[in-house]
């Protein structure tokens, strides 16, 4: 199983390709622009291209972000705050407060631990 998430953000737009272990195999960035769907489809190639995967490979596909509506190739939208919640926690499992500071605007996460 290989999944996807996928960031627009109003400045960059971030992929990342996860392996069904929950191991990161690839990442990309490139700056939105003027086309947030074309972008995250650029992203997202670009990831896969990096870890040696196609997109048929991929079962499920989440986007977020500032343009995550517009991206119509995905399985799931899913809202910035959770999506950092729940990323924060994977990675530093103990953190209760998450600062995120994007291109638009500042965010200030309390979480209980389980993202």
């Amino acid at each position: 199983m290989v999944v996807s998430g996928i960031d627009v953000g109003s400045i960059t737009t971030e992929a990342v390709v996860v392996d069904g272990e929950g191991v990161i195999r690839a990442y990309s960035i490139l700056e939105t622009g003027a086309d947030p769907k074309k972008t995250a489809e650029d992203a997202l190639l670009l990831a896969l291209e990096k870890c040696s995967r196609q997109r048929g490979e991929l079962s499920y596909v989440v986007s977020t972000g500032y343009g995550r509506k517009r991206v119509s190739f995905t399985n799931e939208v899913v809202t910035e705050i959770t999506c950092i919640a729940k990323g924060a926690n994977f990675l530093f499992p103990n953190a209760r407060t998450i600062i995120d500071i994007g291109g638009q605007d500042t965010k200030v996460i309390r979480t209980d631990g389980k993202g």
